[in-house]
């Protein structure tokens, strides 16, 4: 699972509106070794103001050839200048997409908990699925 998840470098993200409206967008991502996603916006973006109100989200990370994890879990902001540990460095290092946020103003960094993943193959017969709950 995690080595699916480190070899895709976008993942789509849903949170949700204070008005309880979906909202996705395309985010940059890397992966701990805890199953753990690493990913950033900025302060100015709805997918901000949505997690300050509802840390919850759902994420599809891969789609080629039928190939996908779905993935639930809670966003925390984190402070990457006090990110000092390696495992941190190396993700934000790998993820050109996140990492390029470093030093940009207005920049936030969020670690998405795992709640629920689901990895699914649909390009076999019968599908190949398997789940994950933490």
């Amino acid at each position: 699972m995690r080595n699916f998840i480190a070899a895709h470098k976008i993942a789509v993200i849903a949170t949700v509106t204070g008005n309880a409206l979906p909202e996705a967008a395309v985010i940059g991502i890397g992966v701990t070794k805890d199953l753990e996603i690493i990913c950033s916006s900025f302060i100015t973006s709805r997918k901000y103001k949505n997690l300050k109100a509802n840390p919850s989200v759902a994420l599809v990370i891969g789609w080629d050839k039928g190939k996908t994890v779905q993935y639930e879990g809670v966003a925390e902001e984190f402070d990457v200048d006090s990110a000092e540990e390696d495992p941190i460095r190396t993700i934000l290092a790998g993820a050109p997409s996140v990492g390029k946020y470093i030093n940009r103003e207005h920049k936030v960094f969020y670690r998405i908990k795992p709640k629920w993943i689901r990895y699914s193959d649909l390009s076999i017969e019968p599908w190949d699925r398997f789940e994950i709950k933490f």
